[in-house]
């Protein structure tokens, strides 16, 4: 069962502002993208960004004016928030500082900057894991690529290494810039595949992405708006 603890103590590096981390990091050969961006310290939000923070006398995420919150250490992990606040405490993930400063979206020579010192190969398998677009990475698509891997706030080395492997062993299809694309353009290409898209253009890239990969179109989830194969019928 999870535990959330009260805020008692300013710690985890986490305080009302954080400055950014220093975007070139010393690494050693073979280093992996969690090698560079794993956190040892991590703050997760129970209320997973939903509480409005206005100290309502019926929050559940509030009490004696402190909001709970679980703070994990004693390992290394990938935050799947990309800021989490429990006031007066603020901790931004590390990949959000390192990979996008103050952008919402990073292009793929940006990514590769930013991450210059580890070999190509595990850029390249950093941002196959992360997006299938060609050429633009948004930082909320890496907070819900996170979120897929571990849905409960963190991302250890295991499941990284696992969705990492799965991204090595899949084959590198031809890609589509459907970000290029108007959105009236995007909404023919779903109707043309019999996909009833939601109306979100992010969305709606995402579904012609999965149609791409599996020839069919993905049934959403309708609590996690995961997309999966349609069950086969019997």
């Amino acid at each position: 069962m999870m535990q959330f603890w009260r805020l008692t103590l300013l710690g985890c590096g986490a305080t009302a502002f954080v400055a950014p981390y220093a975007r070139t990091t010393s690494t050693r050969p073979g280093a992996t993208f969690f090698d560079v961006l794993a956190e040892e310290c991590v703050l997760i939000d129970p209320a997973d960004g939903t509480c409005c923070r206005n100290e309502c006398a019926s929050c559940s995420y509030h009490d004696d004016g402190e909001y709970a919150y679980e703070e994990r250490t004693g390992g290394r992990w990938l935050p799947t928030q990309a800021e989490t606040s429990v006031p007066p405490r603020l901790q931004t993930a590390k990949w959000v500082d390192v990979v996008f400063g103050e952008a919402t979206n990073v292009t793929r020579d940006g990514f590769e900057a930013a991450l210059d010192e580890l070999p190509a190969e595990e850029i390249d398998v950093a941002w196959r894991t992360l997006t299938s677009a060609p050429k633009l990475l948004r930082r909320n698509e890496v907070q819900s690529k996170l979120r897929a891997i571990a849905p409960n706030g963190v991302v250890d080395e295991a499941a990284w290494a696992a969705a990492a492997a799965e991204t090595r062993a899949a084959p590198v299809l031809d890609v589509v810039d459907y970000e290029s694309m108007e959105t009236a353009e995007l909404k023919a290409i779903c109707k043309d595949r019999g996909i009833r898209p939601l109306p979100v253009r992010r969305l709606v890239i995402e579904d012609l992405r999965f149609y791409d990969a599996h020839g069919v179109a993905g049934v959403r989830h309708p609590a996690t708006k995961q997309l999966s194969l349609p069950k086969k019928k019997k």
